[in-house]
């Protein structure tokens, strides 16, 4: 499981009824709903699961800017063919790992390990860690 998972729908066609609230509302406690929108973002995890590192946004918003960043798509694991982005968060002072679900409009971020963290380091142009 990730540590940090973001998903926002738009009502493109109408805004929502307070009926159609409501049924959102029933499937989900924690996304804020409005009439024209759902935005849903977990960030606590580690309050849930013991030695969850909790993913700030502005943390996946580095690893997109990295000059060695690397894109994966889709990523190897991914079971519904999201793209995978390895990269350095100076804030973090970690690499992550972050999915990006193109038809879900949603992410997933981790802290790189194993395979995705070679990979990230055997990337690098100059080969020092960062």
């Amino acid at each position: 499981m990730s540590e940090y998972q973001y998903y926002e729908f738009a009502a493109i066609d109408r805004p929502l009824s307070v009926d159609e609230q409501a049924d959102l509302r029933a499937i989900s406690t924690r996304a804020q709903i409005t009439p024209t929108s759902l935005v849903n973002h977990i960030r606590s995890r580690s309050s849930r699961y013991a030695g969850a590192l909790d993913i700030e946004p502005a943390w996946t918003v580095e690893v997109m800017a990295d000059a060695r960043l690397i894109e994966l798509s889709p990523y190897p694991t991914s079971r519904v063919g999201a793209t995978g982005f390895i990269g350095y968060s100076p804030s973090a002072g970690k690499v992550l790992v972050v999915i990006a679900y193109r038809d879900l409009h949603g992410v997933n971020a981790w802290p790189a390990s194993g395979r995705d963290l070679a990979t990230y380091l055997k990337e690098a142009d100059d080969g020092e860690k960062p």
